[in-house]
């Protein structure tokens, strides 16, 4: 068994659409996959710990072998430009869908966010406002809409967001200057709401 042979079957698994091989001692992993829809579907589903699981199933020489893999996130083009200033600041974007003007991202978040330093210490939370923050800095830059929601409607807290966690945020222009968000991690939905933009840049 050979690390280019696990790279082909985990590439005929249907859970990813590209496995790359890293360079030799990489510190991350032997190798690099990019998510499938049937990928990203079932991770959004499952967990991260989940979907391990149902990879080691359907390619079990993976574990055998000792091939280590890792998600390749996104560019950070993704996010607007602002957002990257601050160290930390944003959470890796695992895989980002787009169909009929529905966007489906998978953020990775990590216990190392600063938006979790002393809050609360021992017991980190993804506080609700933050959630807000991160959707609207990426439905600003995937819809073109200027500035920060002037408000934001239906809105509801319903799980605690706490890391490490992957959630899938979805986000929807129904409207001119309207987006909806909800962000689900593993078959519950922790928030969702309705943000009213001022305006569009194009």
């Amino acid at each position: 068994m050979t690390i280019q042979s696990i790279a082909k079957q985990l590439k005929r698994s249907g859970f990813f659409s590209d496995v790359q091989i890293c360079q030799p001692n990489s510190p991350r992993s032997d190798l690099e996959v990019v998510l499938s829809t049937p990928g990203h579907d079932m991770l959004a589903r499952l967990g991260m710990d989940g979907f391990c699981c149902e990879v080691s199933r359907a390619v079990p020489e993976c574990g055998q072998w000792g091939a280590a893999w890792a998600v390749q996130p996104l560019g950070e083009h993704i996010w607007p430009r602002e957002a990257l200033e601050r160290p930390h600041g944003v959470p890796r974007v695992l895989s980002h869908l787009q169909d009929a003007g529905v966007h489906r991202l998978l953020l990775e978040v990590t216990p190392d966010l600063c938006w979790f330093q002393g809050h609360f210490p021992g017991k980190p939370i993804l506080a609700g406002v933050v959630q807000l923050h991160l959707a609207a800095m990426l439905a600003g830059h995937l819809f073109g809409l200027a500035g920060h929601p002037r408000d934001v409607s239906r809105l509801k807290f319903q799980h605690l967001v706490t890391p490490p966690r992957v959630l899938e945020l979805s986000l929807q222009n129904p409207a001119d200057h309207q987006v909806h968000f909800r962000y689900a991690a593993e078959g519950k939905v922790h928030s969702q709401g309705r943000m009213n933009f001022a305006e569009r840049l194009r």
